[in-house]
């Protein structure tokens, strides 16, 4: 073989070599700040935007993905209201893998379908206004391993829909997790720490399980103004301040038959108030919940309205181990069975007025042991 022939092969080899590993998609480039991109993305090197204002980056179409690729955005460390990512009516974007700081926040996203954010670390502002990620009118929306710092907000949804929060690692100074009028969103394996854990207004059939929430003032706490229901199962509030879980209003007079708030399985320990909570509320379903050595009482249930509370346990509470004020009449119909309360500082059982149900169990209780509940 000729030297001429050897090198049109080597030159021919080289093209073929530098040709993109997809055939018909571009390799996008290293973006700069400001930049709107529109085809997927992944950085090759920290994207530092310290020394300019406004958005990092503009997501400008639909299915975009941003790789971060284990590199950093960086702002400029002022509350100018910016966000690091901001993607508003583009659908199925996804941000994943690096650290995003310096920002007001670090993503935004409005009316934008299927957006997903995963394994992104967050470092705000610690400032009034700063949060890590903000989605208005979500839908579907997976948010997955993400882990935030020096946030008011970790996780701020408004109107979201099918949302989906989850093994992720929240730190803010006022919400962990921060939703208004979501609908079916989904929350699991989080790890909360802020003086909300959880903050949910006006959702409807909204699910909350095996979420830890840590030091909180309010563990969970869902105010849902008797236009939504809950599912809470498999949570822990542990050493919050105020009360572990706090329920008001959360029921749905226009759902249909059988369409009930869920609190099953849960855990309150070691808080300053009141484990559990609840008050005005209608339809609800209080099984196999723990609340263990709170300094207030275990279980307040004011006046439940047609509730089942059933195999929930209340161990050395600091006042009652369940107490339920305000259970007159038809209006607060409900059925109380199978509770245990034992070793509490005041009544193991104190409710105003005679509660229907059998078989609960009442012992050591510093105040006596059932008071208008029927025990074994």
């Amino acid at each position: 073989m000729s030297i001429r022939v050897r090198r049109a092969l080597l030159a021919g080899l080289t093209a073929l070599l530098s040709l993109p590993l997809v055939p018909g998609v571009a390799l996008a480039a290293q973006p700069s700040c400001g930049d709107t991109i529109t085809t997927s993305t992944t950085l090759k090197a920290n994207l530092d935007c310290t020394l300019t204002s406004g958005r990092a980056l503009t997501i400008g179409a639909d299915n975009v993905v941003l790789d971060l690729n284990g590199y950093s955005i960086l702002g400029p460390g002022i509350d100018d209201g910016s966000a690091g990512v901001y993607v508003y009516g583009f659908k199925k974007t996804k941000i994943t893998n690096g650290l995003i700081s310096g920002y007001t926040a670090a993503v935004t996203a409005e009316h934008a379908p299927q957006l997903k954010v995963t394994w992104i670390d967050v470092f705000g502002l610690g400032s009034s206004q700063s949060l890590g990620v903000r989605v208005d009118e979500g839908n579907a929306t997976v948010i997955n391993h993400v882990t935030t710092m020096a946030v008011q907000w970790g996780v701020m949804l408004t109107h979201s829909a099918a949302t989906q929060v989850k093994n992720s690692r929240l730190k803010a100074e006022g919400q962990a997790i921060s939703v208004s009028y979501g609908s079916h969103d989904v929350f699991s394996a989080n790890t909360l720490r802020a003086e909300y854990g959880v903050y949910d207004e006006y959702g409807q059939k909204q699910t909350y399980q095996n979420n830890v929430s840590i030091g909180s003032e309010w563990g969970f706490y869902f105010s849902c103004g008797g236009q939504g229901t809950v599912k809470v199962a498999g949570n822990s509030a542990l050493g919050s301040f105020a009360a572990g879980f706090l329920l008001d209003q959360c029921f749905d007079p226009t759902a249909p038959a059988g369409t009930v708030t869920k609190v099953i399985g849960n855990t309150a320990a070691d808080g300053d108030g009141a484990g559990f909570r609840t008050g005005g509320s209608f339809n609800e379903v209080w099984k196999n919940n723990l609340s263990y050595h709170n300094i207030g009482s275990g279980f307040y249930f004011e006046e439940p309205g047609h509730f089942v509370i059933e195999g929930n346990t209340a161990l050395r509470n600091g006042v009652a181990g369940f107490y339920v004020p305000g259970n007159d009449g038809i209006y607060n119909a409900y059925s109380f069975s199978q509770n245990v309360a034992k070793r509490n500082h005041l009544q193991g059982f104190n409710a105003q007025f005679p509660a229907p149900g059998s078989g609960n169990i009442g012992k050591r209780n510093g105040g006596g042991n059932c008071f208008n509940v029927v025990c074994i």
